[in-house]
């Protein structure tokens, strides 16, 4: 899944889509920035990686189809996929 452009009211933001088998893409997106990409050993986890995202709020971990942001400052933040549709728009 390629990276795409949204915007927030006036605010764009890089942002790509956590959908558990797209690791390399979400690694090169997070490229540069403080993250913990985890293997995951658990039967019941929806993905075989945990993705940790260090922001400014501390340690966030996502889940499989949360969405990561790249503000224009370059920080990092993680929104739900239900969070991150009633913010932004495709462009």
């Amino acid at each position: 899944m390629a990276k795409t452009r949204y915007k927030r009211i006036a605010n764009e933001v890089d942002a790509i889509q956590w959908t558990g088998d797209n690791i390399s893409e979400v690694e090169t997106f997070l490229s540069g920035t403080p993250h913990i990409i985890t293997p995951c050993h658990l039967k019941f986890a929806d993905a075989p990686y945990y993705v940790d995202i260090y922001t400014s709020r501390g340690v966030v971990p996502s889940r499989v189809n949360d969405y990561f942001i790249k503000e224009q400052n370059g920080e990092i933040d993680v929104y739900s996929d239900k969070e991150f549709k009633k913010l932004y728009e495709e462009i």
